[in-house]
């Protein structure tokens, strides 16, 4: 019966139909005949055969059995068993291929709900295994959306967007949150950020550090890591009360949109573009189709390499070309439904987590940044969240010393903060020993003027200093050099001692973006607490409730792998789910002179004492002022004011 059932099933994947067809009817007459009719086990080759006679098209015979295999699981397993939840999926498939819209839709529909019920078992996995999960139930959502894609929808769609954006994510920083409250579950905390600890240094350890069974040693502690996340779920009697946020739909995120402020929150579904634009006060739900996700991911590099590549004496005009391709692709569909709004509030997915839309030429001689003002939220539901606490006093870091104290230096030289592996060949940045400088002045003329700033540089710089000054700040400012190593790098990362199992790191994106501190370019033994990386994988454990700022004055500080639907998995998403309430990244290879003068103009403006900006609005000035002082040069150059970009959300004009 088996036997026969996985024959046919490595027959139809080979397109041999007609040889698969009798074996899967004689495995369903053995099933019949050994279980009954009524079986769960009759259901499961009900279900194959009907996927098998739908592929040869033969589709009037595949409903009955889709029908008859849905009767017999709701029966034997309860409507909300997941296998309820396939069956359903699968006949609404074939009844949409067969032009039955309707019933389409509600079967597709029902198969929603199912998946949406069992939005809990969330609370029960570790991280890996959440996100895991959700992409299981993608296609669930994905075909939902075809089928609900008339204007009378619009606002249900977006309505299940939120549900399902983001929503691994979410819950773990929520539960995280709620989980640090809880005393008894303190310990586990501390565990927890031990074992990542551990993970990062063995996954930077030197090639060939003797006696080092790296892979082993890995898959290890990734499972340890795992189990204290599954307690850590389960433990959290705080989270069990606190879902109100999580459980908020379309009305409260429309209540809290300010009059003249429009939400953009973009999706990519079924390899294409679509965004939900939301207008208020009358909470307007426009659906745009953007396009194929191929084209516009496209659009999207190449006008990337361009703002990445270009050198000094490069005309604006080849970078503003290939800007103009991506705002005719993302940003020009979105006018009509914008009207008159005077501020937008971006939620980006995949690629265009990475797509810098203030620096969006218009058209016109212009850039979005001089239109309006642009917010960045990682989630709709950002909107609706207020700091619990409020932390005391700044963390400043710079001037890092990469070198081991007492030994001879890279050469000195106009640095660049940035890392693409991890390459242990980091250069002296000179320009951040002014920039601390200039900010602990500013912030002792400042509105927080009272509050204590301490500064971490040199050799005082180091992995385990900075780690652990950092909770409790109400500012952390790190200026060193960012890395982001793309999957691709993988292998560069880890070496040859675990080829052929690169599912560690795979599993694992957050490993791949961070920080590089003091004594980074020294050799290491095989776990040193002090190897210099900080991952965003070890900053996720940090307790940063009541941080209202941190600014990562470095480079691809903003990248990360990117998931559909969960965002960028990096230093953007560590932080989040440590609570910070805003964060300053770049989104590519900044210099080290321009950005100590970005960050000069923009805590000028965010720690004024009589006026203080928004983050966002004190960036967007910032950014505004070094564009003005490039057209007094006779130039515009977006590469060099436009990496930078927050994330968080303050209502405008609030101290």
């Amino acid at each position: 019966m088996r036997a026969l059932n996985n024959l046919a099933l490595l027959l139809q994947e080979r397109k041999d139909y007609e040889a698969a067809l009798p074996l899967m009817e004689r495995s369903l007459a053995i099933r019949e005949e050994v279980y009954g009719d009524r079986s769960p086990f009759v259901a499961f080759g009900l279900n194959n055969l009907a996927g098998l006679l739908d592929d040869m098209g033969h589709t009037e015979r595949a409903i009955p059995m889709y029908e008859r295999c849905l009767e017999i699981r709701i029966d034997a397993l309860g409507p909300n068993h997941p296998l309820v939840a396939n069956t359903l999926f699968n006949l609404a498939v074939v009844l949409e291929g067969k032009g039955d819209v309707e019933a389409a839709r509600s079967l597709f529909d029902r198969s929603l709900r199912v998946h949406e019920v069992r939005l809990d078992l969330l609370d029960t996995l570790s991280e890996r295994e959440g996100i895991a999960y959700i992409a299981t139930s993608r296609r669930v959502v994905d075909n939902w959306l075809v089928a609900f894609d008339r204007v009378a929808d619009n606002r249900v769609a977006w309505s299940t967007a939120i549900r399902w954006k983001g929503v691994a994510t979410r819950r773990i920083r929520a539960r995280t949150t709620a989980s640090r409250l809880d005393p008894t579950a303190r310990d586990l905390h501390e565990q927890l950020g031990q074992t990542r600890a551990e993970i990062a240094r063995i996954t930077f350890a030197e090639v060939g550090t003797a006696g080092l069974d790296r892979a082993e040693r890995l898959d290890k502690l990734t499972l340890e890591k795992e189990s204290i996340e599954r307690e850590l779920a389960i433990a959290s009697v705080a989270w069990r009360g606190q879902q109100t946020l999580e459980a908020a739909g379309e009305s409260e995120i429309c209540a809290a949109l300010p009059e003249g402020v429009a939400l953009v929150d973009f999706l990519r579904y079924r390899g294409r573009y679509l965004a939900f634009v939301v207008t208020s006060p009358d909470c307007h739900v426009h659906r745009i189709e953007l396009g194929k996700a191929a084209g516009i991911d496209r659009a999207v590099g190449e006008w990337r390499a361009a703002l990445v590549a270009t050198k000094p004496l490069t005309p604006t005009f080849r970078i503003d070309r290939r800007g103009a391709v991506v705002w005719q692709q993302v940003w020009e569909p979105l006018l009509d439904a914008l009207g008159t709004a005077h501020r937008v509030v971006v939620v980006p997915d995949s690629s265009l987590s990475a797509l810098p839309f203030p620096a969006l030429p218009t058209g016109k001689g212009r850039y979005l940044l001089e239109e309006m003002p642009i917010e960045m939220l990682e989630s709709a539901q950002d909107l609706l969240r207020r700091p619990a606490s409020v932390g005391s006093g700044a963390l400043l870091v710079g001037d890092v010393d990469f070198q081991v104290a007492g030994e001879g230096g890279l050469e000195k030289g106009a640095g660049t903060r940035s890392a693409p592996c991890v390459n242990r060949a980091f250069e002296s940045l000179d320009a951040t020993a002014d920039e601390i400088g200039a900010l602990g002045r500013r912030w002792a003329r400042g509105r927080y003027r009272r509050e204590h700033a301490l500064v971490l540089s040199g050799q005082n710089a180091s992995e385990t200093r900075v780690h652990g000054a950092m909770a409790g700040r109400r500012v952390v400012h790190l200026a060193t050099h960012g890395f982001f190593a793309s999957e691709d790098c993988q292998m560069a990362l880890v070496g040859s001692e675990i080829d052929g199992q690169p599912t560690v790191l795979g599993h694992n994106p957050m490993l791949l973006s961070g920080v590089v501190l003091a004594g980074v370019n020294a050799e290491h033994q095989a776990g040193d607490p002090q190897d210099g990386i900080l991952t965003a994988e070890e900053l996720g454990s940090l307790d940063l409730r009541g941080t209202e700022l941190v600014v990562l004055s470095a480079c691809e500080t903003g990248l990360g792998v990117s998931r559909a639907g969960e965002g960028v998995m990096g230093l953007r998403r560590a932080f989040a789910i440590a609570g910070a309430e805003h964060l300053v990244m770049s989104l590519w290879a900044v210099s080290d002179v321009g950005t100590a003068q970005l960050m000069e103009g923009f805590y000028g403006r965010w720690l004024h004492r009589r006026q203080p900006l928004t983050p966002a609005d004190a960036m967007r000035a910032a950014q505004l002022e070094m564009l003005a002082a490039q057209r007094e040069l006779g130039m515009a150059r977006p590469d060099l004011w436009g990496a930078f970009v927050v994330a968080g959300w303050s209502p405008p004009h609030t101290k």
